[in-house]
């Protein structure tokens, strides 16, 4: 049973040190309770807890202007959406747009997300549900 975590390990209720090699949606690129990460997340919970991008919020702005300037070349739009779901599904859609290509390629055994279009591009039969109805 894992109870915790730090970094790129977790700790079972015994006290054994794991590597996560398996990891989760954010866990992949920040690690478990990081302390930089542990302390922003203080803070702004301390002032906003969640707010939907429907509203004007500064946040969402100064990320967008950070993020925008770590791309490449002219990559320089970005979309705050609502999961990795949604995301798949509008990069999706946006490089078939762009590309006028409508063939994508996947993870093999990877999970993509719970949408219909993110469950199209899942092999796995576990991340797939049932569509049609009785």
């Amino acid at each position: 049973m894992i109870v915790s975590g730090h970094k790129q390990y977790l700790y079972d209720e015994k006290g054994t040190r794991y590597l996560d090699m398996i990891a989760g949606i954010v866990t992949v690129s920040v690690g478990h309770c990081h302390p930089r990460l542990v302390k922003v997340l203080n803070e702004q919970a301390s002032k906003l807890w969640h707010s939907t991008t429907i509203y004007l919020n500064d946040q969402f702005s100064q990320y967008a202007k950070e993020l925008a300037a770590k791309m490449p070349g002219d990559l320089k739009s970005v979309y705050v959406v609502n999961s990795g779901s949604e995301a798949n599904d509008l990069a999706v859609a946006m490089a078939r747009v762009y590309t006028g290509n409508s063939t994508v390629l996947a993870l093999r055994n990877g999970y993509h997300g719970m949408s219909y279009g993110a469950m199209g591009l899942t092999s796995l039969h576990t991340w797939k549900h049932e569509v049609c109805c009785r």
